[in-house]
């Protein structure tokens, strides 16, 4: 499940996520839906830890990801966050996987 309370988000005097709060349980799918300039990719970038959040909380499984300072994810932590791999990555590793040992063999 991923988790977000209350995230806050400013570039200097501008607010561009004023306490964004929704949760998406595992397996469903959600879509971020909004006019130009309304924070949706910022959201997205503090969700996947590009951008740092000014306050709130973001949790994604048991992991609990801080915006406000500076924090090193432990191994587990991070591996956690990034252990998921999409069916086309699993798709494509296996093709690379094959070209390789056909090269091998050839």
């Amino acid at each position: 499940m991923i988790e977000v309370t209350n995230i806050v988000k400013r570039y200097g005097n501008n607010t561009v996520l004023n306490q964004a709060t929704f949760q998406i349980q595992e397996g469903q799918l959600t879509t971020i839906l909004g006019p130009s300039g309304c924070g949706k990719s910022t959201m997205l970038r503090c969700m996947n830890r590009l951008e740092r959040f000014d306050r709130g909380r973001l949790r994604i499984g048991d992991v609990e990801v801080v915006g406000t300072e500076e924090k090193q994810l432990t191994a587990a932590e991070e591996k956690q966050l990034t252990k998921r791999e999409k069916p086309y990555e699993t798709r494509i590793r296996s093709r690379i996987s094959r070209n390789r040992k056909q090269r091998r063999i050839a």
